[in-house]
C-alpha cells in the first residue's frame, strides 16, 4: 500500500514566528483522499513583499 501525506508550509518572513499557512493532502494508493488548508495567526501581521511574490499571500 502506498499511503502518504504531503505538506505545504508557507512563511511570511525569515523569523521562526513567520508561519502563515499550512496545507496537507492525504493519498492512498496514489489517489487523493483528503485535503486540509489553514491560515496560522501571526503575532505580527506582516508579510515580506518578496515572500508575497513567491506564494501570493498578502495582508489586507
Amino acid at each position: 500500500m502506498n499511503d502518504f501525506i504531503a505538506i505545504n508550509f508557507k512563511t511570511a518572513m525569515y523569523a521562526r514566528s513567520g508561519d502563515i499557512s499550512i496545507g496537507l493532502v492525504k493519498f492512498r494508493n496514489y489517489q487523493l483522499i483528503e485535503t486540509f488548508y489553514s491560515f496560522i495567526r501571526l503575532l505580527k501581521l506582516y508579510i515580506r513583499p518578496d515572500f508575497s511574490d513567491i506564494h501570493g499571500l498578502t495582508v489586507i
